[in-house]
Order: structure tokens, then sequence, then C-alpha cells
């Protein structure tokens, strides 16, 4: 992933968060690299005015965690890729139930991706396709296995919201 691709990534997962969740203004947010060189990339000085040129007016801050960071809690969860992963602070701002509801949606999408990378990648494919397409397809079978883990994380951060 570029530079470009993963600055463009971030805005538009922060874009999408504010959006699938309402967030008009006041929009707290934090994007944590799950590497050290996107941390790099993303601590460099033109990257933040970069991502708030690129997110807009919803998103009041953008706070980047190292790839080593807790996950902040009360939050909604948005994967970039396999480099980064966005959280939304939605605490107090959303109805819990409803996005309970959507999480669990979301987790077995995933997870149904995840089974359907597997079946795909079996041992005649590893043996019938070329290594660009061998990547492409791990890369996928990642990204969905990283895409249901942050929804079965949002999904705890919202029970634990209910609870409170």
């Amino acid at each position: 992933m570029t530079i470009d691709e993963l600055l463009v990534g971030c805005s538009k997962g922060l874009r999408s968060l504010t959006s699938e969740y309402a967030i008009k203004e006041s929009g707290s947010t934090y994007i944590q690299p799950l590497d050290s060189s996107t941390h790099d990339v993303l601590r460099a000085p033109t990257s933040l005015p970069s991502l708030r040129a690129l997110t807009g007016k919803t998103v009041s801050s953008i706070e980047i965690l190292s790839p080593a960071d807790a996950a902040p809690t009360g939050c909604a969860v948005y994967t970039v890729s396999a480099s980064a992963t966005i959280f939304l602070d939605v605490k107090g701002r959303i109805d819990i139930d409803k996005e309970i509801t959507k999480a669990q949606d979301r987790l077995k999408k995933a997870n149904e991706t995840v089974q359907k990378q597997r079946k795909i990648m079996d041992e005649d494919w590893t043996n019938q396709v070329s290594e660009v397409v061998k990547e492409q397809e791990r890369e996928k079978l990642r990204a969905a296995q990283l895409d249901g883990s942050n929804w079965q994380k949002s999904l705890e951060q919202f029970e634990r919201l209910k609870l409170e």
C-alpha cells in the first residue's frame, strides 16, 4: 500500500464511520497502524494535515496510536487494510441495541468471507495460480480476518457500553 493509498484509505474510513453513525460534528477519532512502517508514515509531519484536509469538518480530532496501544473503548471500528484500523468514539451518541445487531450481522458476513477465501485457497488452487494471484487472495483473507476481528471488538465494546 502506498502512502497516498494509506492516507486516502484512512480518510475514507474516517468519513465512512462519521456518516454511518450520523456524527455531524465533534467526532473524536483514532488511527491505529498495525505495523511500524505504517506508524512511521502516519506520524510523518505531512500526514495529519493531509488527513484533516481529506476528512472534512465532522472530525474534530485525530489521534495516531502506536501498534502496541490498546484499542480505545466506546468506539466503532473501520478496517482500512491489513495496515491500519480506524476508531470513532460513539459513546453516548448511538442506539446501542441497534449497533449490536448491526455489528453481529457484519461479523457474520466477515466470517463468511473468511470461509469463502479459505475454500478458494485449497491445495489444487495453490498449484494452479501465479504468486501474484496467491498474494492477492492471501491479502483478501487477511483483510477479512482483520475485519471480523474488528467487528468482534466493536461488538464487545457496544455490549460493554450497554452495561454501563
